[in-house]
């Protein structure tokens, strides 16, 4: 008998998952159990139509994930800063002003728990920023330079 599992049974199958087992241990385990429908039965085809919907859902989530990191990789953000002579920032580069860089330059929607940063960048240099978009990471370059103090 042809059934579909409605929850993860150890040795036979995860949720959603079409199995061949012999027509008693469906009637007797399986069916009274809770574990399982009948194939043919409409419940049946509800689950395995969720099922594909959900597959096509992540797979264009994926894709546009994939678009997502193509774009920015190998990308590098400059800021430009007051610092000291010593090269300390006066006040630090941080998430917000680097989700408002990305934002303005490219034109996208990111935000801030899509950063993964420990601490605001506080001293002139190059740094690496990871930004992790559904369980997919890329790391950028955030490039900080001192500002012209001719510039007023």
């Amino acid at each position: 008998m042809k059934v579909v599992l409605l929850e993860e049974v150890k040795e036979l199958g995860n949720y959603g998952t079409v199995k061949t087992v012999s027509d008693g241990y469906a009637r007797n385990f399986l069916l009274p159990q809770g574990l399982a429908v009948s194939f043919n039965s409409p419940l049946a085809q509800k689950i395995l139509t969720g099922i594909i919907a959900q597959k096509q859902k992540k797979q264009r989530k994926d894709s546009q994930t994939a678009k997502f990191i193509n774009q920015f990789k190998n990308i590098t953000l400059t800021f430009p800063a007051k610092a000291a002579e010593t090269g300390k920032l006066y006040s630090g580069i941080g998430k917000a002003a680097i989700i408002q860089a990305i934002t303005k330059k490219y034109r996208t929607e990111l935000k801030e728990k899509n950063l993964i940063l420990e601490h605001d960048f506080k001293a002139i240099g190059e740094f690496l920023v990871t930004i992790k978009i559904n369980e997919q990471t890329l790391t950028i370059k955030i490039n900080i330079i001192k500002e012209n103090e001719q510039k007023k």
